[in-house]
C-alpha cells in the first residue's frame, strides 16, 4: 500500500492537521488516533489509513464530483456485504450517520480497516485474477436486485475529459523508476541480464 512520506517542511502543516484528525475522531466518533498515514494511490478521494486505540479505520475524504456518491456508499456496501460479497463497513458518527462533515466543509467516510494484502501492480498470480473476475461476476449478479444508482460517470464526464487531462490526471498513478535509475539497467533486468 503506497503511503507518502512527509517531510520536515511538511511538519508543521502536519501537525496542524493531525490535531484537527484527532478532535475530529474523537468529537464525531468517540476515536483517540494514533497515527495516520496518507494513501499515495488511487483516485477519487483524499484516503487516510488511520491507527487509533479502538482499532485501524480508513478514513477517505471524497473528491466533490457528480461521479461520487457518498452518502449511497454505505447502503450499498452493507447490500453486498448481506449478499455475501465483501465490502466497505462504515462507521457510524455518535450522531447515527455514515457521512460526515468537516470544518472546512468537506464530507467525509469512516471505514473499518479491511484485514489483507494489496499486491503490487502487475503482480497478481493467475488464480488471484481467476478469483477477481469471479468476484465481480457475483457483485454484477447480486447488484441485478439492487435499485438503480443515479448515474456515475455520465456524459458531462466524457465532454469534459480531453486526453491532455486524462493524461495529467493519471500521471500519478504511473509507476515511475527510483532515482538514478537508467532506462537501460531497468531494460537489462526486465530481460533477465544483471543489472
Amino acid at each position: 500500500m503506497g503511503c507518502i512520506r512527509i517531510t520536515k517542511d511538511d511538519m508543521a502543516a502536519r501537525d496542524c492537521f493531525d490535531n484537527e484528525l484527532q478532535a475530529l475522531l474523537l468529537t464525531q466518533y468517540g476515536l483517540h488516533l494514533n497515527t495516520a498515514r496518507k494513501s499515495s494511490v488511487g483516485a477519487g478521494s483524499d484516503t487516510w489509513f488511520l491507527g487509533c486505540a479502538e482499532g485501524k479505520f480508513v478514513l477517505k475524504f471524497p473528491a466533490a464530483s457528480e461521479i461520487n456518491h457518498p452518502k449511497l456508499e454505505p447502503e450499498l456496501c452493507a447490500f453486498l456485504r448481506k449478499n455475501g460479497i465483501p465490502a466497505c463497513d462504515f462507521v457510524k458518527n455518535r450522531a447515527g450517520s455514515c457521512v460526515c462533515v468537516d470544518g472546512s466543509g468537506r464530507v467525509f467516510t469512516l471505514l473499518r480497516h479491511l484485514p489483507g494484502q494489496t499486491l503490487k501492480w502487475n503482480s497478481a498470480p493467475e488464480t488471484v485474477l481467476l478469483e477477481s473476475a469471479e468476484l465481480l461476476g457475483k457483485i454484477h449478479c447480486v447488484l441485478r436486485n439492487y435499485p438503480a444508482l443515479p448515474e456515475g460517470i455520465g456524459a458531462g464526464f466524457f465532454s469534459n475529459m480531453t486526453p491532455q487531462r486524462a493524461l495529467t490526471s493519471y500521471t500519478g498513478t504511473l509507476w515511475r523508476p527510483p532515482s538514478g535509475w537508467a532506462i537501460q539497467k531497468l531494460r537489462r533486468s526486465w530481460n533477465g541480464a544483471s543489472a
